[in-house]
């Protein structure tokens, strides 16, 4: 649907939205496996190991393409922050991993051994094991406490691709796969995020469509902002100016009843 003029900026697009959704998906995975935890007390070494390689290796490494700058302007900082802090969400992670394979491995006793010697081993095996099962549960308490605030530094810097009519208009299209990681849904959650108010998100959804003449995805677009707006009682002045101008740009349109 998207028409692309220049590789290297739409391969990087491209990046940005694989980035966008996987952050997203691996923030829920990583909550929930905490909160799996928190409630059961226990985690097998398959559930976290899932987690980081089919998850976070791909998002962190995503990430240093992405955010490790070198420019001192404020939002590159937080970009810079951010995959630092990603960075640390990967390598807490994995030492709960190690610890969990220990535990799951190695709390089996080896009995028959009495001697001097044996038991001084069994004294040392016996403390690795106390120590891996004492810091496992603050490795995951971090884990999820920095992954929360990876989606609060991750909303300050989202808005720098408010101007980016492909990763708005992915997202948009990409709602029902995202709308599991979203609240109150997708649309209204990046649309908040990236225009402050998810009619105006709407409204230049639907400009940047009639500009290049996407006339059945803006009728789809403005179909579903008027669903938003008759549920959520606002936007109507949006909705209205949408109207006029998909009106005057396709003036032989019909449109979609929602």
């Amino acid at each position: 649907m998207l028409e692309y003029h220049q590789p290297s900026e739409s391969w990087r697009n491209h990046q940005r939205i694989i980035f966008i959704k996987g952050f997203y998906q691996a923030r829920h995975e990583v909550l929930n496996l905490c909160d799996q935890f928190q409630s059961e007390n226990q985690i097998q070494h398959v559930e976290i190991d899932a987690v980081l390689e089919d998850h976070l290796r791909e998002l962190k490494d995503l990430s240093h393409i992405l955010f490790r700058v070198n420019l001192p302007e404020e939002k590159d900082m937080e970009q810079r922050l951010f995959d630092k802090v990603l960075g640390e969400v990967w390598h807490e992670m994995g030492k709960a991993r190690d610890n969990i394979r220990l535990l799951e491995a190695y709390t089996t006793q080896v009995t028959g051994l009495n001697d001097r010697f044996t038991r001084s081993v069994t004294w040392l095996e016996k403390q690795v094991t106390a120590s891996a099962r004492r810091d496992l549960p603050g490795q995951l308490k971090r884990s999820r406490q920095m992954m929360e605030k990876l989606v609060d530094l991750f909303e300050r810097i989202l808005p720098v691709y408010r101007d980016n009519d492909v990763i708005f208009r992915t997202l948009f299209f990409s709602r029902q796969s995202l709308d599991p990681y979203c609240e109150p849904d997708a649309v209204s959650y990046f649309f908040r995020v990236l225009f402050n108010t998810v009619q105006v998100g709407y409204l230049e959804l639907i400009r940047s469509l009639i500009r290049t003449k996407h006339i059945s995805e803006a009728d789809e677009a403005l179909a579903l902002m008027r669903i938003w707006v008759n549920e959520n009682k606002k936007g109507m002045t949006a909705l209205i100016q949408a109207e006029m101008e998909f009106q005057t740009a396709f003036p032989t349109a019909g449109f979609v009843k929602p």
